[in-house]
């Protein structure tokens, strides 16, 4: 058990326990992984063997006991992806991140995890001190990374906020059971516990409009996560900038539970 108070005379290690517990919880003291701002991947003013990663902050922390990681990236980096690590015969998938581990001096903490090549590419793992910004998809004998080949990986945190009460949200058509959100700060949380057969594509849990104005996400396209319906099925839960909760299956299926968050604004 540790105690104390204030900041002087603290170590590193004290002040990532202290910083654990501002940002938004896992659990008790383990921090969400994530990026508060920025940290976007871009191709080079003309696509070329570099990407561009945005000033920005992130926050990782791997175990309880190691305390929160805060990561600066304070102007704008231009990282090598192709001219070190060169594509050949085979498809390759990379992934950027931002890790803690490697961050030393004031540089190498956003990096370039290299991944196998092969015919159909999967990506490589990101390390546990690590927080992944985007996928490079890179084509058999790629000499350049543009814009369509990159994927944004960023997940969203922020600091702990005033937890809002659950707000029912209003079902529409045949759709069951119950379906609420509240608001954390910048952040919207909706949960389902829902009932009725959906079929594939997009399918609205509430009616247009039923998310106040004021906290429908800000951004085009909607916000959406992944989840999973009853059994094995995998879908997806958006909330669109109109204020509707849908839900997508990739085959027929009778929902059940799902619980998701997005950035508002």
């Amino acid at each position: 058990m540790t105690q104390f108070k204030g900041f002087a005379g603290l170590t590193e290690a004290q002040l990532k326990l202290l910083w654990s517990f501002l940002f938004k919880q896992d659990s008790t003291g383990l921090a969400s992984d994530g990026v508060l701002t920025g940290l976007g991947v871009a191709q080079t003013a003309t696509a070329s063997a570099s990407v561009v990663v945005s000033a920005g902050f992130g926050v990782v922390q791997d175990s309880v006991l190691n305390g929160a990681s805060p990561m600066v990236l304070d102007t704008d980096l231009t990282v090598d992806v192709l001219t070190a690590n060169p594509v050949g015969g085979l498809p390759r998938n990379d992934l950027v991140v931002f890790d803690a581990a490697t961050l030393s001096s004031g540089s190498g903490g956003v990096r370039v995890v290299v991944g196998t090549p092969n015919a159909v590419p999967t990506d490589p793992t990101v390390p546990a001190t690590a927080i992944p910004l985007a996928r490079l998809r890179h084509a058999a004998s790629a000499t350049t990374v543009p814009a369509a080949k990159i994927d944004d990986l960023r997940v969203f945190t922020s600091l702990l906020m005033p937890v809002g009460t659950w707000i029912p949200l209003a079902r529409a058509g045949s759709v069951g059971g119950t379906l609420e959100y509240r608001v954390r700060g910048n952040t919207l949380d909706v949960r389902g516990d829902v009932t009725g057969t959906f079929p594939a594509g997009f399918t609205a849990v509430s009616g247009t409009g039923s998310l106040p104005a004021a906290v429908r996400p800000g951004l085009t396209p909607p916000r959406s996560v992944a989840y999973v319906g009853s059994g094995t099925v995998m879908g997806s839960v958006e909330v669109t900038t109109a204020g509707t909760v849908n839900v997508q299956c990739a085959s027929s299926s009778t929902l059940a539970k799902f619980n998701f968050s997005c950035a508002i604004g």
